[in-house]
Parts: C-alpha cells; sequence; structure tokens
C-alpha cells in the first residue's frame, strides 16, 4: 500500500546566495530548493497541497516533466492547481502545462489569461500556449490579441503576447508587429523587432531600419532590430544561393542568339 507523504522534510536547500537573489527567487516561488530525483509521480501528486507553497511550486514544475501529457492524473492536478491561492503556485502550473505536447489545455490557459489578477501568472500562461506553435486555434490568436490591446495589461505580459504571435510565422499579424514596434514599452518594441526578423518575406524591412535608426532609442531594441536585419539578409542570401544553380540551368536551354 503506497504511503501517504509529502515533500516538506525532503526538499533539500542548494548552496547559499546572496540575501537579495533569495528575496526575489521566493518573491516569484523560485527559491532554491530541489526535490529528490527518485520522488514518484504519486508523492507529487500528493505534495501538491502540501502547506507550504513553495514546495506546492517546486512539485507543479517537477510533474510538467513527468510525462508527455498522456498521464490524466497529471493534467487534472496541474489545472487544479490554477486555482491555488498562491499566485506563484498558478504561474508554475501554468507553464507545467505548457510541457505537455499535444495535451497544452488552451482553453483554461485562456481563461487563466483573461481573469488572473497577477501579472506573473497570466505571463506564465501566455508562455505555456506558446507551446502549441502553429497548433495554436484561431480564437487563441485572437484572444491574444484582445489581452494585447488591454487596458492596464502588463508589458511584461504583452511582450510575452508578442513572442508567441511572433512564431505563428505565415499566421502571424504582421500588423500588430509593425504596430508594436512603436509601442510605449521597450520591452515590447524589442519584442516586436526580434520576432519581425522571423517573417521572412513577410517581415517589414524598413521599419526594422527605421527603428535601428531611431537615436533616442533603447540600446536594446536597436539591438533586436540589427539582429532581425542582419537574420533577413541572410535568409535573403541563401535564398539567392539556393536558386543560382535553378538560373544557370535555365540559362544554358536558352537558345544562341540569333545573328542578322
Amino acid at each position: 500500500e503506497l504511503q501517504e507523504t509529502t515533500l516538506s522534510s525532503n526538499v533539500s536547500p542548494l548552496p547559499s546566495e546572496s540575501p537579495t537573489l533569495a528575496k526575489i527567487r521566493s518573491q516569484f516561488g523560485l527559491a532554491r530548493s530541489s526535490l529528490p530525483e527518485n520522488t514518484s509521480v504519486q508523492t507529487l501528486l500528493l505534495s501538491l497541497s502540501d502547506h507550504d507553497w513553495r514546495v506546492r511550486v517546486a512539485v507543479a514544475r517537477r510533474l510538467g516533466n513527468a510525462g508527455d501529457g498522456k498521464d490524466e492524473k497529471v493534467k487534472s492536478a496541474l489545472l487544479a492547481a490554477l486555482r491555488d491561492i498562491a499566485p506563484a503556485v498558478r504561474a508554475a502550473a501554468a507553464r507545467a502545462l505548457g510541457n505537455l505536447d499535444d495535451n497544452v489545455p488552451e482553453e483554461s490557459l485562456l481563461f487563466l489569461l483573461r481573469n488572473d489578477t497577477d501579472d506573473d501568472v497570466r505571463t506564465a500562461a501566455v508562455q505555456a500556449l506558446a507551446a502549441l506553435h502553429d497548433r495554436l486555434s484561431p480564437y487563441a490568436v485572437e484572444g491574444l490579441k484582445s489581452t494585447f490591446v488591454r487596458v492596464g495589461e502588463s508589458d511584461i505580459t504583452r511582450s510575452a503576447i508578442i513572442y508567441t504571435l511572433g512564431g505563428l510565422r505565415k499566421r502571424t499579424p504582421v500588423d500588430l508587429l509593425r504596430s508594436a514596434m512603436q509601442d510605449r514599452d521597450w520591452l515590447v518594441r524589442e519584442a516586436a523587432a526580434l520576432m519581425m526578423g522571423e517573417q521572412g518575406e513577410r517581415a517589414d524591412e524598413e521599419a526594422l531600419q527605421n527603428l535601428a535608426d531611431k537615436e533616442d532609442e533603447y540600446p536594446e531594441v536597436i539591438q533586436a532590430a540589427y539582429q532581425a536585419l542582419g537574420k533577413l539578409a541572410l535568409e535573403q542570401s541563401e535564398r539567392l544561393a539556393s536558386s543560382e544553380p535553378l538560373i544557370q540551368v535555365v540559362a544554358s536551354k536558352q537558345p544562341p542568339p540569333t545573328q542578322q
């Protein structure tokens, strides 16, 4: 019979760190603790109701790597953790759900994005949705776009949305990226520039060049714009190189010019 124990007494501290960094880690549920490597999934599931929220955070993270999403008990436990009283646990559960391969619960993450009051939790929901890549539904795309323009939305969440939408390639709303490159927040502008560089022939190179040429722009944003331009230039060069043999074959089949 399985002994129902939790991990509070088994969580071991790692080497010491600065008090400031420890405080920041603790605030976001990133306390430097580790779970025993051989902890069973069943024990992890039981420990997800531990009284210490830091343990619940660590457990949620481990559960996200415990399988490929086919274990319904793991998925159900993480979905329940989205209602945890501690924001750090909800965020950890959301990110863990993003690791469930084809079983990422899009609707639950969208609900979290629309309704949770914590910035980090909403950002985690966006990052988890990014795991769906081109499987992200049109409904989810519209949900992300509406959240991006929502009054009072966190700039970190908004930049995460740009990264997620920018990864859709042919389905990426390039107009939104173009607008985001002029956003009030530099993190959003940086994300938009980097993602514009992922759009290939759909990219707005002129907008990127204008951003790179702004004298009063943040260095990080200018660097992102140049990085995007460099990526686009490299892709263009590679396309040209791959087409040269075909051009030569076509040219060789042309009849010689008629002498008059």
